[in-house]
């Protein structure tokens, strides 16, 4: 008995330990909305992606870190501004490559970080494009998603600097974003039909597209490998499905609701909720006397 019994206790430990395991700290996330007006629609893009960079030798560490300079205001301003131009165009011509020369890209935004001792990079872009749109109308639309599987389109290059933001004369690193901080996104060239949908029943009336790969691919970078964990989700108005790149609905495009859309519900029950208890409360009044 003793025996089975410490048996039994071992295999608790190692469920207890299993469940404990650290999830990977790599994580990116494609987020896109189908959203404007009928006469003006747009794809809504917004990237975060979290980067397992442990993988890589001490350049490739090195080269992290001089661009999370860019973005962390040890650099002065003019050149953060070239630098942060230099990765707009490069984003540009990856969506243009994409769509076959169409596109534009408009509100473009870049944030970035990397931490030395973690090992452990962290960025977000959000950018808005349009005319991608075959059909826009009240009587519905089609949009090319194929914004979804862009990559970065050539190399920027950035002065070296030390760690108060100074420049270490005659080095440049020329940086290829695909590969070294991860902005490729063609692993989610799936048709969409092979995405899972769910259509949402309640007020919003929207369909979601999810697609989440293999956990924790690795690219490899002139430096190493970097690990990434990839998951994309796409929001579009109304009943709608996907073939290939596009996405069709019989319902117009709409302006999303706000992120202030349930507070708005949740103000609007409460003030059903007086009335009501108001009107009881007239009634029982009306009824006493």
């Amino acid at each position: 008995m003793k025996g089975v019994r410490c048996e039994f206790y071992a295999l608790v430990v190692v469920l207890l330990l299993g469940s404990l395991a650290i999830p990977s700290v790599s994580a990116l996330n494609v987020d896109i909305e189908l959203t404007g007006t009928p006469e003006k629609p747009f794809i809504r893009t917004t990237i975060s992606n979290t980067v397992d960079a442990s993988g890589l030798n001490v350049e490739g560490i090195q080269i992290l870190a001089n661009v999370s300079a860019y973005f962390t205001g040890i650099v002065p301003p003019a050149e953060v501004a070239t630098v942060k131009t230099s990765i707009h165009e490069i984003v540009k011509a990856g969506v243009r490559a994409a769509y076959a020369g169409a596109g534009v890209v408009r509100n473009f935004t870049l944030n970035l970080s990397f931490d030395k001792d973690s090992k452990v990079l962290t960025w977000s872009l959000e950018m808005e494009v349009e005319g991608i749109f075959p059909k826009s109308a009240a009587d519905g639309y089609r949009a090319d998603v194929r914004v979804r599987r862009f990559a970065s389109v050539g190399e920027v290059v950035v002065q070296a600097v030390k760690s108060d933001g100074s420049k270490i004369p005659g080095k440049v690193y020329s940086i290829n974003l695909a590969q070294t901080i991860g902005l490729n996104l063609s692993s989610f060239n799936v048709p969409l039909e092979q995405w899972t949908r769910k259509y949402d029943y309640s007020a919003l009336g929207q369909t979601t597209f999810t697609l989440t790969l293999t956990k924790n691919i690795s690219i490899s970078t002139p430096h190493g490998t970097i690990v990434m964990d990839p998951e994309s989700t796409i929001t579009a108005p109304g009943y709608a499905s996907g073939s290939g790149d596009e996405i069709s609905s019989p319902t117009a495009i709409p302006e999303f609701p706000s992120s202030n859309m349930g507070l708005l519900l949740t103000v609007l029950l409460a003030l059903t909720f007086l009335v009501l208890r108001t009107a009881r409360m007239k009634k029982l009044m009306s009824a006493s006397s």
